[in-house]
């Protein structure tokens, strides 16, 4: 590998977050192999750009390794490491990572809550999921956004926990979105609720008058 400058390491970080958007293995190794051989401060920038793209590219082990080495962690580190788990199909290592920002002090923010949410769906816990939920506002003062709430429909639909989806999407503080209602839908109609699927259907149709359900 030549380059007629030294890079930075916001150089590097860069290409590697290109490397992890079209799973370039090979080439994410070459630049990581470089900094280490021409002493590159591994940074926490560096080191969540190496994360991801490990992660992206299904090398989990070598995530968790850059991460575990790490000297200095941030949120964003942190958040890498747990977007890596749900990408890598390891629900429990986000609970585990969850715990340990707890005991050092990190607190969790709305990336964070997505994946812990999303290991919950992959998991199937539902009390987990609405314990996590529920102590976002409640406890960490981070407002659910909407992909929060999406993640919940997901949970009680996989799960089919059609009561607690009724109650839970007529108590959301803004109006459906076509996904949701197309969501919920799905889910009545595999789950034979018909009650909550013709409330759905009809909020759906208004919503596309030209073109009903």
């Amino acid at each position: 590998m030549q380059w007629e400058t030294t890079p930075s390491e916001f150089t590097f970080s860069t290409i590697l977050a290109a490397c992890a958007n079209i799973f370039a293995l090979a080439q994410g190794n070459q630049i990581h192999c470089y900094m280490l051989r021409n002493g590159y401060d591994m940074d926490v920038v560096a080191n969540g750009a190496l994360v991801d793209m490990y992660s992206k590219c299904r090398c989990i082990e070598y995530a968790i390794n850059i991460f575990e080495e790490a000297v200095s962690m941030n949120l964003i580190l942190w958040n890498y490491m747990v977007l890596g788990c749900i990408h890598n199909g390891k629900g429990r290592g986000v609970f585990k990572l969850f715990v340990l920002m707890k005991e050092k002090g990190i607190k969790a923010d709305h990336v964070t809550f997505q994946g812990v949410l999303r290991a919950c769906i992959s998991e199937g816990f539902v009390d987990l999921g609405k314990h996590y939920f529920e102590s976002m506002s409640a406890e960490y003062y981070v407002i659910p956004r909407l992909e929060h709430y999406e993640s919940m429909i997901e949970l009680f639909s996989r799960k089919a926990c059609m009561d607690e989806l009724e109650t839970f999407v007529h108590n959301m503080p803004f109006e459906p979105t076509v996904p949701v209602l197309k969501r919920v839908i799905n889910a009545c109609k595999e789950h034979r609720h018909s009650g909550m699927e013709e409330w759905a259907v009809e909020r759906l149709n208004e919503r596309n008058r030209s073109t009903p359900f």
